[in-house]
């Protein structure tokens, strides 16, 4: 995993714990059982990735949302996150791709739905294809 305070931008020791408290949520929930029906567009790989994201449209919009991700695709994201996020709502998500270069990507938020009475667990979706982020060697 990345280092949480260089991407965050931040000089903030909460966000190591936030990020340790998520690490270990994700650690107890796990992937859950395979799906039998398994209706996904895009193969995904297992990523694990502080990220945040900043939503767009809204003046009075908190700093960067946090998010850890428990998958990647060349579509989409998938996370969890300690606030509720506005479905379709666009932004732009920074994090570090696999092979470790910063990148920045324009998203909207395709899901968020309660995983706890703490987490939320939510999926981003690209709008385009990011070949780059592809698990498969370039």
């Amino acid at each position: 995993m990345v280092n949480a305070l260089e991407l965050m931008g931040v000089e903030d020791e909460s966000l190591e714990t936030w990020a340790q408290e998520a690490q270990r949520t994700l650690d107890l929930v796990g992937d859950g059982p395979p799906l039998a029906d398994d209706r996904r567009r895009w193969p995904r790989a297992p990523y694990r990735t502080l990220a945040r994201l900043q939503l767009f449209g809204r003046e009075q919009e908190p700093a960067a949302h946090r998010l850890l991700s428990h998958d990647l695709s060349t579509q989409g994201m998938g996370f969890i996150t300690d606030r509720p996020l506005p479905l379709e709502r666009g932004g732009c998500l920074m994090f570090r791709a696999p092979r470790g270069r910063a990148v920045a990507v324009r998203c909207y938020v395709l899901r968020c739905r309660p995983l706890d009475d703490r987490w939320f667990e939510g999926a981003v979706l690209f709008c385009r294809e990011e070949r780059e982020l592809s698990p498969e060697p370039a």
